[in-house]
C-alpha cells in the first residue's frame, strides 16, 4: 500500500481511440496497482504501464506536486490479436493475391499488431506460422502455395521487429480443413494463417 504522507490528488483516465472510457488497469514499477478516477499518491514522480484486455498497452510518465491536482489520460488503441497459452489468435484474416505469397497492404495492419504482441511479449520463445489451404487446387500447388504464404507472413514479422529465432513457417496445404463443405464460405474459413506458440517461459 502507497504511504499517503504528503499526498495529493491523481486522476487516472484510459480511452480507445474514440475517446470512449476503458476499464484500465494502472501498474507502477513497484508493482503495485492504481485503478481508474481519483487516487491519493504520495508526492513524486511515476512511470505508470496501463493495460486493458483487447488493446494494447502505454508507458506514462506523471508528476505528483503538492496542492497541484494530476490528471493523466491515456489512449489505448485496440488490438485484433489475442495471446493465449498457445496461440496469437487474430480478429481478421491475412489476405493475398490470388495464388500467389504477396501479402495483400489491408493486412499489413493486423501483421504489424501480430508483431507488436510478440515483441511485448518477450515470454513467447517461439511461434510456428501455419498456413492452410482450400481443397481446390492440386495438392503439390496447395502444399507449396501455403508454405510460401507462411515463409511470406515469417519474412514480414521479422522485417518488423520479430527475431528471426522466434519463428519458424509450415504449410499445411489442404490438410487440415476447419470445414468439410465445398462452398464459397467454407473455403474463405480454410484458406487460413495461423500461429501457433510451440515455446514459451512458463
Amino acid at each position: 500500500m502507497l504511504a499517503l504522507l504528503f499526498a495529493a490528488d491523481l486522476h487516472l483516465q484510459a480511452v480507445d481511440a474514440f475517446g470512449r472510457e476503458i476499464d484500465a488497469t494502472w501498474t507502477l514499477e513497484s508493482g503495485e496497482t492504481l485503478e481508474g478516477g481519483h487516487n491519493e499518491v504520495p508526492i513524486g514522480d511515476y512511470r505508470m504501464a496501463v493495460t486493458a484486455e483487447g488493446f494494447f498497452g502505454e508507458t506514462v510518465d506523471v508528476s505528483v506536486r503538492p496542492d497541484l491536482p494530476a490528471e493523466v489520460q491515456a489512449v489505448l488503441y485496440a488490438s485484433l490479436v489475442t495471446l493465449t497459452d498457445r496461440r496469437l489468435i487474430i480478429h481478421d484474416k491475412v489476405y493475398f493475391e490470388t495464388n500467389k505469397a504477396i501479402i495483400k497492404p489491408e493486412s499489413h495492419e493486423l501483421l504489424y499488431m501480430v508483431a507488436r504482441t510478440l515483441v511485448e511479449h518477450p515470454e513467447v520463445l517461439k511461434v510456428r506460422v501455419e498456413g492452410h489451404a482450400d481443397e481446390r487446387g492440386g495438392d503439390d500447388f496447395n502444399l507449396q502455395l501455403s508454405q510460401r504464404r507462411a515463409e511470406s507472413v515469417r519474412r514480414f514479422l521479422i522485417a518488423a521487429g520479430v527475431a528471426p529465432r522466434r519463428l519458424t513457417a509450415k504449410g499445411w496445404g489442404e490438410q487440415k480443413p476447419l470445414e468439410e463443405a465445398s462452398n464459397e464460405e467454407s473455403w474463405a474459413v480454410n484458406r487460413r494463417v495461423e500461429f501457433h506458440v510451440t515455446e514459451r517461459l512458463d
